[in-house]
């Protein structure tokens, strides 16, 4: 049985929204959430009120467990709404476990941006509950354009947003400041990017996507 995935459970994190769009899957499938935040206890009281039985909540994971989630996931529902999502962190780390994602427009956001529709994944108005459910039956029912999703997904993250690529771009961005400066300003630019790079396994460490960059290495 396919299984879906959603990562964390807040309420700008459109979680309703998935959870209405069950009501309309024709798919055999389940909807996994993961998470615990305040608001999880209204979307389990809102899912038995539903009466339904294909939205287990499985609590906050670990690293381990969540890529083991992720793996086994056919899609990813990342039914964000508003743009306090900037990114996409768990989108991403979604997309390096070959799992092609189902998600909303949103405007000013990068959310769309990182995971393209109809190259990684597939993009539907916003708030548009039977759209959004839509794309979820489609991506569980055609094998062949899942896959295809897949494969790009796990690519557009191993080539572009990876820990060594925001080093990468960042030393670039010191690098033109200094060539491009007066002295005593390059100075104080070296002087930061010296420290800034003695410090950065640190920063490496606290990063949210570091089990990406772990499940990297233990796949070369």
């Amino acid at each position: 049985m396919p299984k879906l995935n959603e990562r964390a459970v807040t309420k700008y994190k459109g979680l309703p929204h998935l959870i209405e769009a069950e009501r309309y899957m024709q798919s055999d499938c389940v909807v996994v959430i993961g998470g615990k935040e305040p608001f999880t206890g209204k979307l389990q009281i809102l899912v038995r009120n539903r009466c339904t039985n294909r939205i287990p909540f499985v609590g906050r994971l670990s690293d381990d467990d969540q890529r083991c989630y992720l793996y086994a996931a056919d899609v990813f529902a990342f039914p964000f709404v508003t743009k306090n999502e900037a990114f996409g962190v768990a989108l991403a780390e979604a997309m390096y476990c070959n799992t092609p994602a189902v998600i909303f427009t949103i405007n000013g956001s990068g959310v769309n941006w990182v995971s393209p529709n109809g190259v990684t994944g597939i993009e539907v108005a916003n708030g548009n509950t039977k759209a959004y459910v839509a794309a979820i039956d489609r991506l569980i029912n055609d094998k062949t354009l899942r896959l295809a999703y897949a494969q790009t997904a796990h690519e557009r993250v191993k080539d572009n947003f990876l820990i060594r690529h925001m080093v990468d771009a960042m030393e670039g961005v010191y690098k033109n400041l200094c060539d491009n400066n007066n002295s005593d300003f390059s100075m104080v630019i070296r002087i930061f990017w010296g420290s800034w790079l003695l410090g950065k396994n640190v920063q490496i460490d606290c990063s949210d996507s570091i089990h990406i960059e772990r499940e990297e290495r233990r796949t070369a």
